[in-house]
């Protein structure tokens, strides 16, 4: 079969793709930011507007629920656990759509021929690297917020404890105090069982995610090798753009590899873990 020419219009396809979809990451990035607090916001009946006012509210809820005893989330609690659940959800969306666009991006680049100059071929590398790394960051950004949205409770402790003062405070150092002496103690209770095991839920989703995303990375490594292999003599440069890749996907895997590892490990021992946490070890 003989291949059809490249037609000389091609580069400048690519160059409105790649903006195109440049300004649609834009707008996703400056999504990711300024939606999801609108959305808590709304879903919170106005009450989460702001970073101080997430921690007051997040703090005198927890109080309220510490001093119940009761496993069940106290009104407040749930309310605004319920919000922070929803902010996570929304962002994770956001990422997952950045990422999309990210990934087709890098491909754009990488079949765009970077030209016959040493300057253009050093701004295609560079591009490439670039739209890469924002991947990457975009990957992790998505596994934070899942994470987040499946224990929500546990990722709103460190809103909790950063610059707890007061009866919350020493309702922290009792979490932390009654976690090290272990689940045996007189002093354990039903909201440190709650928190305990949203804890452990918390680095069980990070560990899955992250095991995942070795898996998906191991699968592309395996791919692009294949590909630089076989690299079609109708791409010339296929081969500077696939070395790199499979490097990035390699290193990533292992990566992930480890943070799955240590979120494992965290899991298998969490009252340790959770007692260094509120101690201000996030």
């Amino acid at each position: 079969m003989t291949r059809t020419p490249t037609s000389p219009s091609s580069p400048h396809r690519a160059t409105r793709r790649g903006a195109a979809l440049t300004g649609l990451g834009a707008a996703l990035a400056a999504a990711f930011v300024l939606v999801p607090p609108a959305v808590a916001t709304t879903t919170f009946g106005g009450g989460l507007h702001g970073r101080q006012q997430l921690a007051r509210a997040a703090r005198t809820a927890f109080l309220e629920y510490w001093t119940s005893g009761q496993r069940a989330y106290s009104p407040a609690l749930d309310q605004v656990v319920e919000s922070w659940s929803r902010y996570h959800v929304v962002k994770a969306v956001m990422a997952a759509l950045l990422l999309v666009v990210l990934v087709r991006l890098a491909q754009v680049i990488g079949h765009a021929p970077p030209g016959s100059r040493l300057v253009r071929r050093i701004v295609h590398t560079s591009a490439g690297a670039v739209v890469a790394g924002l991947a990457g960051f975009s990957a992790l950004l998505l596994m934070a917020n899942v994470q987040g949205a499946v224990a929500p409770f546990a990722s709103l402790l460190p809103v909790v404890a950063d610059g707890a003062t007061g009866p919350v405070a020493v309702a922290l150092d009792e979490a932390g105090a009654t976690l090290t002496e272990g689940t045996g103690s007189e002093a354990w209770t039903a909201p440190l069982d709650a928190m305990l095991a949203d804890f452990t839920r918390y680095h069980l989703a990070m560990a899955g995610l992250s095991g995942a995303a070795t898996a998906a990375l191991v699968a592309t490594a395996v791919l692009l090798r294949r590909r630089r292999t076989g690299a079609s003599a109708g791409v010339p440069h296929a081969r500077r753009v696939l070395v790199p890749a499979w490097l990035l996907a390699t290193s990533g895997a292992l990566a992930t590899a480890l943070l799955a590892a240590a979120n494992l490990s965290t899991a298998a021992h969490p009252a340790v873990a959770l007692a260094t946490a509120l101690d201000g070890g996030w």
